[in-house]
């Protein structure tokens, strides 16, 4: 069993913490993505880990790192930027989330930057990870074939 199928077993769990006065415990590495199913029409609370930039200009964004996403099915609402709730810190945020493609080098950037910080990711992918060597070319083509990254701007 692999991290990303206990985590799933967990989710109850942790949703019921990040949206309680106990979030800190957790909040520094996970939010909640509030996402309404296209064809359901149902809501759902995704916990995801995600990673919060300040960019120039002042302008913020959440970073989230879909890892196996063949098994998923809440990222697909964000082929194109759409509205999308999050809760991020115990408050309740809203901004415009969107897929990025997975040939640019803000893909490229973003896993390197969440294995960066967390190297233990990539064994997800199957992959051995050395921030010193970053991420390689045959890495990022066994991540991109069970990766999405999704970037909501607030």
């Amino acid at each position: 069993m692999d991290i990303d199928s206990i985590m799933t077993k967990l989710n109850p769990l942790v949703v019921r913490l990040l949206q309680s006065r106990l979030h800190g415990l957790l909040s520094r590495g996970l939010m909640l993505v509030h996402v309404v199913g296209v064809k359901s029409g149902k809501p759902y609370t995704i916990p995801v880990g995600y990673q919060y930039q300040k960019l120039a200009g002042g302008a913020e964004q959440c970073v989230v790192l879909v890892s196996k996403s063949r098994r998923k099915n809440w990222w697909r609402n964000y082929k194109t930027e759409v509205p999308v709730d999050i809760t991020l810190g115990g408050e309740l945020w809203s901004g415009l989330g969107a897929l990025l493609d997975k040939q640019s080098q803000f893909f490229e950037d973003a896993i390197n930057q969440t294995f960066q910080r967390m190297p233990v990711l990539a064994k997800q992918f199957g992959i051995s990870y050395s921030a010193k060597r970053g991420l390689t070319a045959e890495d990022l083509a066994v991540v991109s074939l069970d990766a999405e990254v999704l970037v909501i701007k607030l």
